[in-house]
């Protein structure tokens, strides 16, 4: 069941990093003298390392969402089974009545 949800974050981790790439400058980007200009890169770094921690927070968002609807997950599937139980007790008592009768 994991799987689906690790796919899903994966997936958008790979789009927001294509569209985070897509948008950003190239951090050594030459000036006019063939070198590159300190303040881009520092502020490129800066715009860099608040996107990373922005995906890293998305990310512990899915993790912690995708933990919750596994339990949730296997909480119905107990209670499933428990029910799958009742149900052939009930039958099973069903069938003993009908033949003792």
């Amino acid at each position: 069941m994991r799987c689906p949800y690790l796919m899903i974050v994966s997936c958008v981790l790979l789009a927001a990093s294509g569209i985070a790439a897509a948008k950003h400058v190239p951090a050594a980007a030459a000036s006019s003298h063939g070198q590159a200009d300190p303040a881009r890169v520092g502020a490129h770094l800066r715009q860099s390392a608040d996107e990373v921690r922005r995906l890293q927070q998305d990310v512990a968002r899915q993790e912690s969402l995708s933990r919750q609807a596994a339990e949730r997950l296997r909480e119905q599937d107990r209670a499933l089974e428990q029910l799958r139980r009742q149900l052939q007790a009930t039958r099973g008592a069903a069938v003993t009545q009908n033949q003792g009768s």
